[in-house]
């Protein structure tokens, strides 16, 4: 005996017929069967600028292009919304000024996406980072770049309290 959802048999030739609203013929559709309908329905393709189609969403490289290296490090805003700011950070071989430290007010999660860089905090720790490598610096705790690489890439998200 083979054992089918319901628990109907095939051996025995019973079926779900007895249940109530069940069609005995597989081959004709149920008398209250209605056709399967999407959940939502995809709106026609409008050319971009139009009413429906206001404009392509923003997109962008991270990576590409970087500005030339200059005298101080690229600070890129991204995204800003209130309590959130998120920016790109372009290194060339930047370091900050001798004795100057960053004390913020928000919290700040940094990823390196490229390149290299040493953060230095004023407790004396010292982080190498690598593309990948990624932190979150609490508000207020001092922290400086002690050193980055040629074309260092950075993506900073700052966070209000």
């Amino acid at each position: 005996m083979i054992i089918e959802r319901f628990g109907a048999s095939r051996a025995s030739g019973t079926c779900l017929s007895g249940a109530p609203g069940h069609n005995k013929d597989p081959q004709k559709p149920h008398r209250d069967f209605i056709p399967a309908q999407p959940f939502f329905s995809i709106a026609p393709r409008a050319a971009p600028g139009s009413p429906i189609c206001p404009s392509p969403l923003p997109h962008r490289n991270l990576l590409s292009p970087l500005p030339p290296a200059g005298p101080e490090e690229h600070f890129e805003p991204l995204l800003s919304r209130p309590g959130l700011r998120i920016e790109r950070i372009v290194s060339h071989r930047h370091a900050s000024p001798p004795g100057f430290w960053y004390e913020q007010a928000d919290d700040e999660w940094v990823m390196l996406a490229q390149g290299s860089a040493e953060l230095e905090f004023d407790d004396g720790e010292h982080l190498a980072l690598t593309p990948g490598d990624w932190l979150l610096i609490p508000a207020g705790r001092r922290h400086r770049v002690a050193a980055t690489g040629p074309d260092t890439v950075w993506l900073a998200i700052h966070m209000a309290l």
